[in-house]
């Protein structure tokens, strides 16, 4: 891709400190347009595409089938759940030509179970794993913390309908797995607390990470690997060991809850031959809202510091003008080899270009200017620092071990 033909601007971040949403805007990745509404401009979507990627590969190998409902809900679902009243302030709604109130997709549960209520299915047929990808609208009375509390976001959702609580039980595991696996594959230190979800009443895990940003904070014993989050601080002792909690400022970034038959048994979802109410879990994680934490923990002083696996593009290309024609040829060749290459060849000084690499964060920087000579590249590691020169077969043999010896945080 051609740098000039539509990325943003960068510029210099007007403070250095942790906040990963200061790195996501001072990159280019992302704009704030609206109070709770940030758009994610081309090299975020990029991010965003291998993350969600990752998300439904995972899912998929725990048996998940991936689904895509209507962002329109009609409301009487949420009355006939019993969580219109409860979940009122986060509704963003609409009426329609037919009359009808609509919720605009805060998040899932109302319609996979209303989905099962019009299908056939039979209590042989249980357990039924699904997921979905999609954008959620929630009418936070309060955006903060940039992508944590937006009112738009791209979540990934697991549903599993069960037939009795030891199966959901056992199909719960799946979704920690994924929870697992995924978090892992980011390389974020994630843990895991259990959380009371009370507008629900319903028994959760929360999947979290220490952060600046402090959306909560988390309760982890001093002497065992419990844990407890929760919205404010507090101090409190552990009620596994009775040793005390330190309070850990933190992010969400996911959770599981176990939903039984509360919103089931008021949707009388019931699978053919049953008299009970189907149990039901989901688990949900911010895709969107990771980016940010990521952020967080993927820079330096300069700017972003992705993974290769999770980077928009494994080079980033900047050639002068003399060298223009050479650097075309050489991203045709890196592409037909597997390489994604980023393309600058804007008429500007080398320095500018390089400020602007490293604000990207992309894994690998390649310079064709006075340095070098016709087939030589000046490569230099986002991560390390390392530069080097030599061609084509040095740049992918960095590339395979960048792949080889996964990123991980704190390395």
């Amino acid at each position: 891709m051609l740098y000039s033909s539509g990325l943003f601007r960068t510029k210099l971040p007007q403070r250095n400190d942790a906040d990963g949403l200061i790195w996501l805007e001072s990159a280019g990745y992302a704009k704030k347009i609206s109070s709770g509404c940030i758009a994610l401009l081309p090299p975020a979507v990029l991010v965003l595409e291998k993350i969600s990627g990752a998300f439904r590969r995972f899912c998929r190998e725990q048996g998940f089938w991936e689904m895509f409902l209507p962002s329109l809900q009609e409301m009487f679902l949420w009355e006939k759940s019993g969580r219109a009243e409860r979940f009122a302030g986060l509704f963003c709604e609409t009426t329609l030509k037919d009359g009808k109130r609509y919720v605009i997709n805060p998040t899932q549960e109302e319609s996979m179970v209303n989905l099962f209520c019009q299908s056939d299915f039979k209590d042989k047929d249980m357990p039924l794993r699904y997921f979905q990808i999609g954008e959620r609208i929630r009418n936070e009375l309060q955006p903060s913390h940039g992508f944590i509390r937006s009112r738009s976001f791209v979540m990934g959702d697991m549903y599993i309908l069960a037939r009795n609580e030891i199966e959901l039980s056992e199909e719960m595991h799946r979704m920690d797995e994924v929870m697992r696996s995924f978090l892992g594959w980011l390389g974020l230190p994630y843990k895991k607390a259990s959380y009371y979800f009370a507008p629900l009443e319903s028994p959760a895990d929360s999947f979290w990470v220490p952060s600046a940003t402090k959306q909560c904070f988390v309760h982890t014993c001093t002497a065992c690997i419990n844990s407890y989050r929760f919205g404010k601080q507090i101090m409190d002792v552990c009620p596994n060991c009775g040793h005390l909690m330190e309070n850990v400022p933190a992010v969400e970034l996911g959770d599981i809850v176990r939903h039984g038959t509360i919103i089931t048994g008021k949707m009388n979802a019931l699978s053919i031959g049953s008299n009970k109410p189907i149990q039901t879990a989901v688990g949900g994680i911010g895709l969107s809202r990771l980016m940010q934490i990521l952020a967080e923990y993927y820079h330096d002083e300069h700017g972003l510091v992705w993974p290769i696996e999770i980077a928009p593009f494994d080079i980033h290309l900047i050639a002068n003008q003399e060298r223009a024609e050479e650097a075309k040829k050489l991203t045709k060749n890196l592409e037909i080899l597997g390489c994604t290459v980023l393309l600058d060849l804007r008429d500007q000084s080398i320095g500018r270009s390089l400020i602007d690499a490293d604000l990207l964060g992309i894994p690998m920087r390649v310079v064709l200017a006075n340095k070098t000579t016709t087939g030589k590249l000046d490569i230099k590691v986002r991560k390390t620092g390392i530069t080097l020169i030599g061609g084509i077969s040095e740049l992918l043999e960095i590339k395979n071990l960048l792949y080889e010896s996964k990123s991980q945080i704190g390395n």
